[in-house]
């Protein structure tokens, strides 16, 4: 194996050679097989496992000799003639122009099974500050349930690995419980004084035109939406006019956005000008979910203390690269690759999502350390962990897609009761959450099918779906049942006897799940019209009487698509009359 080269460190040059051309969230001009890449790799004396050919092949890397070959054997130069005073603020990397650097950490859940989300934020909290951040210039919002919280088998500590630092030390949110809000996360963002009165610390990101910002957020997405712990969603559309309005305050020079969610791609695409400075990485695609991690009896690191996922692979892959590596060094692009590299699972995908970025990409030359701290030069794993332990491309590490990473809690302590009485209260526990979910999708395929047998609506949906129309007896005998609210009613005898269809079958699994045919633009937002979103999750709410939680929310994508076939917010919460979608429709269930 001396010939062997790809080691930890060279498979992070490996990664950094590969310099693809990005649109929107695809990469483009990928080859068609590893011939190319083996020659080319060959020719500077490494060895490729013949695996890691074909998975870059299949990431569809796009590369060019010449360029591979200068990117593999340099590394970013500073520009050393204009050295930067250090003063309160770190030293920017990059620009002498730069005034200062500003951070805003949001973690949008709560809840002991949500974990992860929080104890990320906190480790962003402790990269940033060793990275020479001043506690003036972060903001952090985490509903601060965890240090504290009963279930917690090391009070008054948060881990993102095992055997980790606790990454709670220090830390004193500035906005917590009921203030972590979307409109409170705007107007911290916008720099309003005014909006967060009477919330928590006050601290704003008062940033300038010469400043730069670094915004990272965990939690759980939906297509379009990114969950919050109190109060409405985050919407795209919402989240594109506070950086929009910030850009044209001038309160940026540049802008990193960090996002940890499923779908969380769906937050940028077609939306991000590459126009603002303003570079937006996600850990998933706009279909996909993202990964939880070092979790309760996980083949691999966990901590067997623990009962709940300790961390999200995207977070911990960017933010242990920004502890282990020299962020005077490294830049964004490097950064992202061994990013992307370790959440796809060695570009294998088996347990792991599609990092993507989005806007402008010319960011992707600047240092990392310009975002998240030039004084993290690769501090010894020592310091970070109390375990002898560090991720590397042969290492595969055990996740959990990101929403059934919320049941990790419950199924932990089936496996772990020490009694026939605790096992059947576990079970029990676990069913109920089982059931509920089961419950959710049931109403959303029924509200989909009574959609699809709607007569002024089968049509119109079936032909966004590139389907052809339903049989006109099943159509004509519904027209027949009456209608309330602008919705045909569709009796349960029509959906038996439409039940064997295939049509209807594929189009309720297409309208539920996937974007509509009609839309084959990869670089199209999710949604035409944002303010019929907004619209089909408040209808949601009125039709189930609670709001969407955080496993409901994976539905958005079923709202999007009646939204760009014209389907109105008053037709849906008609759809949804009578079904199971809230909480007092699944008491009767779980019961």
């Amino acid at each position: 194996m001396s010939n062997v080269l790809f080691t930890s460190l060279g498979t992070f040059l490996f990664i950094f050679a590969l310099t693809p051309v990005i649109s929107g969230n695809a990469i483009r001009q990928a080859p068609t097989s590893s011939a190319s890449l083996h020659n080319f790799f060959n020719g500077l004396g490494v060895y490729v496992p013949s695996s890691w050919k074909w998975g870059l092949v299949n990431a569809g890397i796009h590369h060019d000799p010449d360029n591979l070959k200068a990117a593999l054997l340099t590394d970013h130069v500073q520009d050393t003639d204009h050295p930067l005073d250090q003063g309160e603020d770190f030293a920017d990397g990059d620009d002498r122009t730069v005034t200062a650097h500003w951070a805003l950490l949001i973690a949008g859940s709560n809840g002991w099974g949500n974990y992860r989300h929080q104890a990320d934020v906190c480790h962003a909290y402790q990269v940033l500050k060793r990275g020479g951040y001043q506690d003036q210039h972060i903001v952090v919002m985490i509903y601060d349930d965890l240090a504290h919280n009963p279930l917690n088998p090391a009070p008054g500590k948060i881990f993102n690995r095992p055997g980790g630092i606790d990454v709670y030390a220090g830390l004193v949110p500035d906005y917590s419980g009921d203030s972590v809000t979307t409109s409170v996360f705007l107007a911290v963002l916008a720099g309003d004084v005014e909006g967060v009165k009477g919330k928590g610390s006050g601290k704003v990101i008062a940033s300038g035109p010469k400043d730069r910002v670094f915004i990272f957020y965990s939690d759980h997405g939906a297509p379009g939406v990114l969950g919050m712990p109190t109060g409405n969603f985050l919407f795209a559309d919402d989240l594109m006019k506070g950086i929009k309005q910030k850009h044209r305050a001038g309160g940026f020079k540049e802008m990193v956005l960090y996002i940890e969610a499923c779908e969380s791609g769906s937050m940028f695409d077609g939306l991000l000008s590459s126009r603002m400075n303003v570079l937006g990485v996600t850990a998933a695609n706009g279909e996909e979910s993202s990964w939880g991690t070092y979790c309760p009896g996980a083949d691999g690191p966990s901590d067997e203390r623990f009962d709940t996922c300790l961390g999200d692979l995207f977070s911990v892959a960017w933010m242990e690269n920004a502890e282990e590596s020299d962020l005077t060094i490294e830049t964004m692009q490097k950064q992202f690759f061994i990013t992307r590299l370790r959440t796809s699972d060695n570009f294998t995908y088996n347990m792991g999502s599609h990092v993507m970025q989005f806007g402008n990409l010319s960011i992707q030359k600047d240092l990392a350390g310009d975002y998240e701290g030039t004084h993290n030069k690769g501090i010894p794993p020592s310091t970070v962990s109390t375990a002898a332990y560090s991720w590397s491309s042969n290492h595969h590490h055990h996740a959990v897609r990101q929403r059934d990473a919320d049941l990790e809690p419950l199924r932990y302590a089936y496996s772990r009761a020490d009694s026939q009485d605790s096992k059947e209260r576990a079970k029990a526990a676990l069913d109920r959450e089982l059931a509920q979910r089961r419950a959710i999708d049931r109403a959303v395929n029924l509200a989909a099918t009574r959609l699809l047998l709607t007569a002024d609506l089968s049509s119109v949906l079936l032909t966004h779906m590139g389907l052809p129309n339903l049989p006109q007896h099943l159509l004509a005998k519904q027209q027949r049942d009456g209608s309330v609210a602008g919705v045909h009613v569709v009796s349960d005898g029509l959906i038996a006897a439409a039940a064997n269809s295939l049509t209807l079958l594929q189009g309720m699994e297409l309208l539920v799940s996937r974007p509509l045919v009609s839309r084959a633009n990869e670089e199209a937002p999710v949604v035409d019209s944002w303010p019929c979103l907004h619209a089909m999750v408040d209808a949601w709410q009125e039709a189930c009487g609670a709001a969407m939680n955080q496993y409901a929310m994976k539905h958005t994508r079923f709202m999007a698509n009646l939204c760009n076939a014209g389907v109105g917010s008053g037709q849906l919460q008609a759809a949804l009359a009578g079904t199971e979608c809230g909480p007092k429709s699944m008491e009767t269930v779980v019961e």
